[in-house]
């Protein structure tokens, strides 16, 4: 799962989450920091990102637990958080989204 700038076309991440190899993990500012080290293939997972665009952190939640707290925006240079991606890598098969939701609080 990426949020990001979409006016910037590269380095634009400000959150961004990885689910490979079994495990969950993503960037704080710029190092790979686990989530779960432990993941079941085809067992749903909840993952959901809490934004404070103001100070360019965010906090990382798995099925509601909190899992990440204040971490650093992937790129710091970003202006705005205004896209929301997923896709496949590496050697996946397949994945399914549902229910994606964003909303914002001013």
């Amino acid at each position: 799962m990426i949020v990001a700038d979409s006016s910037v076309a590269s380095n634009s991440s400000a959150a961004h989450l990885i689910m490979q190899n079994g495990r969950i993990w993503g960037y704080n500012g710029s190092t790979q920091t686990n989530v779960l080290t432990s993941i079941t293939n085809g067992e749903p997972y909840r993952l959901k990102v809490v934004i404070d665009t103001a100070m360019k952190k965010f906090d990382v939640y798995v099925n509601g637990e909190l899992r990440g707290s204040q971490w650093n925006y992937r790129y710091s240079g970003l202006t705005k958080v205004d896209k929301l991606s997923t896709s496949i890598g590496g050697n996946a098969s397949s994945m399914s989204v549902d229910d994606a939701k964003v909303s914002y609080n001013p």
